[in-house]
């Protein structure tokens, strides 16, 4: 979630990363028909507390775990930024998938 302040540090060891979502400039980039598709945010924060919790856990590990954050679908990240900052330019992206061998 850090990522999404970008271009500005919110947290002291993660460095700011551009994204297909830029709220500093109201843009974003979205690939064509996927914009239900659902992201997972988690503020570096959160995640430290997890593993804080964790390493102090004296009780047997479970043997699947995990985190998750908040999942919002690429249309609402756009919306919830157009509330907070205006409207977005947006630009569409094309995926294109390839035969590898």
């Amino acid at each position: 979630m850090d990522y999404l302040a970008s271009p500005y540090q919110t947290a002291k060891y993660v460095a700011p990363l551009d994204t297909v979502f830029n709220f500093q400039n109201r843009r974003a980039i979205v690939v064509e028909g996927h914009e239900d598709a659902i992201m997972t945010f988690t503020a570096v924060a959160d995640l430290a507390a997890i593993v804080a919790r964790s390493v102090d856990y004296e009780g047997e590990w479970p043997e699947i775990s995990g985190i998750s954050g908040n999942r919002v679908t690429v249309a609402r990240v756009i919306e919830i930024g157009e509330k907070i900052r205006g409207m977005f330019g947006i630009s569409t992206a094309e995926v294109r998938v390839l035969d590898v061998y």
